[in-house]
């Protein structure tokens, strides 16, 4: 965690020397796009487009499906992925409150999508339920109901 905050602090600290360097030569002038910003932002373009290719549901008997749904009284993330909706249900409960894998499960879970139903569920006080919720609800977490 440390090493990714300082490496993020570096990155800024490098992009602001240059765009402040810029920016002394003619403060009328405004900056123009650095050649490798372009190429970065083509990479997580092409990155983004390839994803969304080799993740996408192609079966006419497929679920993609995400939404806020209400469990236990508050709006809840889930989200449901299968290619065919025949399948039995594999419910992903991640290690919330406060952490959740949803966002990087996605690739770890595409092939399991073959043979099941995958639903994964950001429970009360992790992630997209979380931001919809608000942290108000941090004194209804507890094991009885977790459980």
């Amino acid at each position: 965690m440390l090493r990714s905050a300082l490496a993020c602090g570096l990155l800024l600290i490098s992009l602001g020397g240059t765009a402040l360097g810029q920016f002394a030569k003619d403060p009328q002038q405004p900056i123009g796009l650095d050649p490798e910003y372009r190429k970065l932002d083509a990479l997580v373009s092409f990155l983004r487009g390839r994803n969304a290719e080799q993740f996408s549901i192609r079966s006419p008997t497929g679920i993609d499906e995400a939404s806020c749904v209400p469990i236990g009284g508050i709006e809840q993330w889930v989200r449901i992925r299968e290619q065919d909706r025949t399948n039995p249900v594999l419910l992903l409960l991640h290690g919330g409150p406060g952490d959740v894998t949803s966002c990087w499960t996605f690739a770890l879970f595409a092939p399991w999508e073959e043979h099941f139903t995958v639903v994964q569920w950001d429970q009360r006080g992790a992630s997209r339920t979380l931001g919809k919720s608000s942290p108000a609800v941090a004194p209804t977490l507890r094991v009885d109901r977790m459980a």
